[in-house]
């Protein structure tokens, strides 16, 4: 009986797409292919490679075929509009994995596979949903040092329900995610489930209200021949629940007086334990005569495994536009955080922003100039404070110093945004970043090759040595100027900023950073050639240094030729170390066309950085032929590789060709 209902269902609903699709201009099918394309490549490879640490050395030779078949597909079940199906397949016969170091990325982009999947039911209607399933396996090439192979299982399903009452959107997504470190012990796992769900809702013309729901349950293990180091547990089992509701409201029509209020609340069970609830206030009012005011209010309580942290957060901002050349801000912020039984912290700052613009004879004045005056008190109440996901994005070339004096070395715990991956410091012949001493400071440079990206947020938890009461006041100039002259061709500037301290009251062991920084240069870009020169000179009580920056880049492109060449050179003087810091990088492209249909393209690249306690000397080299007739397409070439550092020395040659047929 029960089966014939179900029965009856189908068949209702087959009816009512028949209909439906009658109605449209894409006749009823079962099933129609809408869409066909892919190809398939044959690669056959030689490698060899040695490696030599110390007295000891590994030579490896490698000859092996492999394939690849893609196909990409557009379909659909009955009707366009009932169910609309992509399939994407990558097939790679070639499951051989070899433990080399530092192969360039071309030599391995066949070496990938997958399934992706999607398809979306009923999407002209009210209530729709779509499904996705992704499996793939990828090579991940950083820097042509490191290599980290990635295998993807993901699946997931959304519906909607649109209507004019209240829009009602949920999903679930399952994703699986295995890392490893080619030529290492190193391999990161995260299961992680998603439950999510969101609701919009306007009252009037003038509001809008969106209330967000997310759960999501973590499980990741992080396996590595070095320890993780700190308190940051090897297997992290975590559950997050958020809720996060933001409203929007003008409070006339115009939209002169908006009011925006957003309230959220995370809750963090597991291997961690996090608790955060957070209300912020945001006023904008346009006033008469370019007037512009802002008023933020943030409340927010966190509580964690070791530490319970109250905040407040208050600003008010007055912006003036007087013509179109200056705008002038003035603004006032005062900050509260209060760690239980660890410290108290309050700092009032105010100041002034100035932006100039200016046309003037042959080119346009730029001046931005800051001045902050900030009245800042510590209390602390006990010894060693623990410092929680603190934020810093780290630069090439650049000093990031912890916020913190006195902080213990061996608590440095650095992870990615997600707080699942854990990086690892520079053990002599791999890791993710290096710390070194400055006086009370710690310094944290990212290494290249390792998994944090170039410009890349880390977060960062550790603990540190505070004590007694400091209170002083903070006073920090800044001035940016530059000239940019006949239509941007040449552009001088000049940068300053100072940080000053006064009025101290500090208890014993404390250092503060005073500093002066001056940065003078000049760039320059006429048609083929860019260029450019920079001088720093940083005076500082914790890390002072100065140095020089230069780069250079010409390309041009003829009928048949298009050559380009680019280098960059990094030279600092780091005065307490009494010791340099050099970075040298060239870059040279080629590429050649013999005849219509054949191409020759010569890569080459060199990079040797050089600072205390470590060093680093690669070279990569390839050459490839390509020729084309009609959709065949085939190339060949070789490639070359070389790394050293302190204690490594690989050297990579290899030679390969390849067949590729779109359709």
């Amino acid at each position: 009986m029960k089966f014939r209902k179900y029965i009856l269902l189908l068949g209702f609903v087959l009816l009512r797409v028949i209909t439906v699709s009658q109605n449209e201009a894409t006749p009823f099918k079962f099933w129609r292919l809408t869409g066909l394309s892919g190809k398939v490549l044959l690669r056959g490879n030689y490698r060899e490679s040695e490696s030599t640490l110390g007295d000891y050395k590994v030579r490896q030779t490698d000859a092996f075929f492999n394939g690849l078949f893609q196909v990409r597909t557009k379909s659909f079940f009955l009707h366009p509009n009932f169910c609309d199906v992509r399939l994407n397949a990558d097939y790679n016969p070639q499951s051989r994995r070899d433990n080399y170091v530092g192969i360039p990325d071309y030599t391995e982009k066949s070496n990938s596979g997958g399934l992706d999947f999607s398809a979306q039911f009923l999407k002209k209607k009210a209530f729709n949903f779509s499904t996705t399933v992704n499996l793939n396996n990828t090579l991940q090439n950083i820097e042509n040092i490191t290599r980290i192979r990635s295998k993807t299982r993901q699946y997931g399903v959304t519906a909607n329900y649109i209507n004019k009452i209240l829009p009602l959107s949920a999903g679930y997504n399952n994703n699986k995610l295995e890392q490893q470190t080619i030529g290492s012990d190193r391999i990161f796992r995260l299961h992680q489930q998603i439950f999510n769900a969101s609701a919009n809702k306007s009252f009037s013309e003038h509001d809008h209200t969106t209330l967000l729901f997310y759960h999501t349950e973590n499980k990741s293990s992080q396996t590595d021949s070095t320890s993780t180091g700190g308190f940051q547990p090897f297997t992290v089992l975590t559950t997050l629940d958020n809720w996060d509701l933001t409203n929007d409201l003008s409070l006339d029509k115009l939209q002169k007086y908006t009011l925006t209020t957003n309230l959220t609340n995370s809750e963090e069970r597991g291997t961690y334990k996090y608790k955060r609830l957070q209300a912020n206030e945001r006023l904008n009012i346009v006033l008469p005569r370019r007037f512009i005011f802002t008023g933020i209010y943030n409340w927010g309580q966190t509580e964690g495994n070791q530490y319970n942290v109250n905040t407040q957060w208050l600003q008010a901002a007055l912006t003036h536009q007087l013509f179109e050349s200056l705008r002038t801000r003035l603004f006032y912020d005062y900050n509260e955080n209060n760690q239980k039984n660890a410290y108290v912290d309050y700092r009032n700052r105010f100041g002034i922003d100035l932006m100039y613009v200016k046309k003037i004879y042959l080119g346009t004045l730029n001046i931005n100039y800051n001045y902050t005056k900030e009245y800042q008190k510590i209390t602390t109440t006990s010894p060693d404070i623990l410092v929680i996901r603190e934020q810093y994005v780290l630069i090439d070339n650049e000093v990031i110093l912890l916020r913190r004096p006195n902080v213990n070395i061996n608590s440095i715990v650095v992870k990615d945004v997600t707080g699942n991956f854990i990086y690892q410091r520079w053990n002599g012949t791999s890791g993710d970043y290096e710390l070194y001493v400055q006086g009370t400071y710690i310094e944290i440079r990212r290494m290249p090759g390792g998994n944090i990206p170039n410009n890349g947020s880390v977060y960062i938890d550790y603990s540190a040595t505070q004590g007694g009461t400091n209170k002083f006041n903070l006073d920090v100039h800044s001035l940016a100027a530059s000239v940019a002259l006949f239509k941007n061709i040449l552009n001088v500037y000049y940068r300053f900023m100072s940080q000053n301290y006064n009025d101290l009251t500090v208890a014993e062991g404390k250092v503060f950073n005073y500093y002066t920084r001056h940065v003078i240069g000049m760039r320059a870009e006429y048609k083929l050639v860019r260029g450019g020169i920079e001088y720093e000179y940083y005076k500082s009580t914790i890390v002072p240094y100065q140095g020089m920056k230069y780069y250079l880049a010409f390309q041009k492109s003829f009928s048949k030729l298009t050559f380009s060449i680019n280098g960059d050179l990094i030279d600092y003087q780091m005065t307490d170390e009494n010791a340099r810091r050099q970075d040298y990088i060239l870059n040279t492209k080629l590429a050649y066309a013999l005849f219509r249909n054949l191409r020759v393209d010569l890569d080459y690249m060199y990079r040797r950085m050089n600072m205390k306690g470590n060093s680093l000397d690669y070279h990569t080299a390839r050459i490839e032929l390509t020729s084309s007739f009609r959709k065949l397409f085939i190339s060949g070439g070789a490639n070359f590789y070389f790394n050293q550092n302190n204690n490594t020395k690989t050297v990579f040659k290899g030679i390969y060709i390849q067949v590729t047929r779109n359709f």
